[in-house]
């Protein structure tokens, strides 16, 4: 039964994502279709809503097409090669953190798994799919310290996106004017600026409070049932982060590198498609709140979510991107990330082998 509500779930999310995308596709369609038409409005409206959906559907994807197909390539190559040196970034950071918890995970093992996750990432619920995967292989990975190497991938993913939301925050104030002229990006602003309080109450009390909200009664509660010793035990390596604040330190400053990274990506595959008229500081707003709304579980790697968030966003007044340049640039950034993900794939494939043979070596040893 629970696997078949799974099933149904599973379906519903993956018909959700194809609606956004639907409903972002046929905007640009129409928006495309109008332009290169050179109809008026009155035309435009004289014409049956059937049949403008049936014009945009004949030329619209012909039309997005031809503007992704003009992209340069140099700056869209270089774009997929720094989602390469984000994610080099991501394990360094993941491997300080597994470190300091005594966990024995090399620095191969340790790139192998991050590539294996940015796989996952791409078809699981949310951008953070993957980490469920970096949980589970890096648990196989130690016999004595399971909870820790799990910890370390729920630190790993708060602060990475707490990065993302300060971010996110301080280039809101920065660009206040802007955010405070079109309704719409009041309201993006504000659900970004809602995240980043949420995030960071969550992680001051995940690395400083450790198990000390608790009560003596609660905690002996807890103590005396296997999940409720495994939370303690969970809460206790969160806690000792908060007592190291130069390891804090290190991990922080490789989180901005990776936000710094990410919006790169996007500004090169912007420029790629001729968009330079966007400052670089207003890149440093949207690619950060896109990719932490994009995060929240919704759809498989929030295909639709960020799609529409990016044309949402960037077609607002102020901004000036038209809406397929707009859908564009979110989908070639995706291609960036899928293309890891490949790699990624491959990746599991001998991952998965080596790792059974390893398991079944060390079986018959014993």
């Amino acid at each position: 039964m629970n696997r078949k509500r799974r099933s149904i779930r599973a379906l519903w999310k993956t018909a959700l994502c194809v609606g956004l995308l639907g409903i972002a596709f046929h905007g640009i369609f129409l928006q495309e279709t109008r332009r290169a038409g050179g109809f008026t409005e009155a035309a435009w409206s004289r014409m049956g809503r059937a049949e403008q959906w049936r014009a945009a559907w004949a030329s619209g994807p012909r039309l997005v097409w031809e503007r992704v197909r003009n992209t340069s390539p140099l700056e869209g190559l270089a774009s997929v090669a720094c989602v390469g040196l984000i994610l080099l970034v991501q394990a360094a950071r993941w491997h300080r953190l597994l470190g300091a918890q005594g966990v024995p995970l090399s620095w191969g093992r340790t790139l192998e798994i991050t590539l294996v996750a940015q796989f996952f990432n791409s078809f699981l619920l949310g951008t953070a799919g993957g980490d469920l995967m970096k949980a589970y292989y890096a648990a196989r990975e130690t016999r004595r310290l399971k909870t820790e190497s799990v910890t370390t991938v729920l630190v790993d993913r708060m602060i990475g996106l707490l990065a993302m939301l300060c971010v996110s925050a301080a280039m809101a104030a920065v660009n206040l004017r802007l955010l405070l002229s079109a309704p719409r990006l009041r309201w993006v602003t504000a659900a970004a600026l809602g995240m980043f309080l949420a995030a960071a109450a969550l992680t001051l009390a995940l690395l400083r409070q450790g198990v000390t909200p608790f009560s003596d009664w609660f905690r002996k509660r807890l103590e005396r049932s296997g999940p409720g010793r495994t939370l303690l035990r969970s809460l206790s390596a969160a806690r000792l982060y908060g007592g190291r604040p130069r390891l804090l330190a290190a991990v922080w400053a490789l989180s901005l590198l990776i936000v710094l990274g990410c919006v790169v990506q996007v500004w090169l595959v912007a420029r790629s498609l001729g968009v330079s008229h966007v400052p670089f500081t207003v890149w440093l707003w949207v690619a950060p709140t896109v990719i932490c709304i994009a995060a929240l579980p919704i759809t498989p790697s929030g295909l639709g979510v960020r799609e529409n968030l990016y044309v949402w966003i960037l077609t607002a007044p102020g901004i000036g991107v038209a809406g397929a340049t707009a859908l564009s640039i979110s989908l070639i950034a995706f291609l960036g990330m899928l293309f890891w993900s490949v790699v990624g794939a491959a990746v599991y494939v001998g991952f998965r082998k080596r790792h059974r043979l390893a398991e079944v070596a060390q079986e018959a040893a014993e």
